[in-house]
């Protein structure tokens, strides 16, 4: 008669719910040529941190030319959060992994910071679509991001 003992150890990850928001250019409209600089918050709306990666996309709006890249440290004159990010451009979206280790802590904002410039004459637009990966931010999925019908934010850009 042979018998065991099985231990079943099991980990509580509260997960966080993180929300995307295009804080800036405060006008979104521009003249042909012009150049603003903007604002993505991602806050982090509830009392858990975040305990792995976060995955953004954010979609280069049609009739712009967009820049968003590491090494910005400040957007319109504000701190951003870029340089704990890893950004790559494929297409015309921009895939925007957070680096290993990375915490968003419990209620807080990050910033990205990006910039744009009206390059298509007059009256044209384009949107910039940003869209938190659905699970986010989690050591694994299932203690990511708790809530993704706040993860997609919008914004339309008119070139006057």
């Amino acid at each position: 008669n042979i018998s065991s003992t099985i231990t079943i150890i099991a980990f509580n990850h509260p997960s966080p719910d993180l929300a995307s928001s295009i804080y800036s250019p405060f006008s979104s409209a521009f003249t042909n040529g012009e150049l603003k600089d903007g604002i993505i918050e991602i806050e982090n709306v509830v009392a858990n941190a975040t305990t792995g990666e976060v995955q953004l996309r954010v979609s280069r709006p049609a009739n712009y030319s967009m820049n968003l890249s590491p090494t910005m440290l400040t957007s319109d004159g504000i701190p951003v959060d870029n340089s704990n990010f890893n950004v790559t451009l494929i297409g015309s979206t921009y895939v925007v992994k957070s680096n290993p280790g990375y915490i968003i802590p419990a209620n807080a904002t990050i910033k990205i910071g990006y910039s744009l410039r009206a390059t298509s004459g007059t009256n044209t637009s384009g949107i910039l679509g940003v869209t938190l990966v659905n699970g986010t931010g989690g050591v694994v999925t299932a203690v990511g991001d708790s809530n993704n019908n706040n993860n997609k934010t919008v914004q339309t850009f008119t070139n006057n």
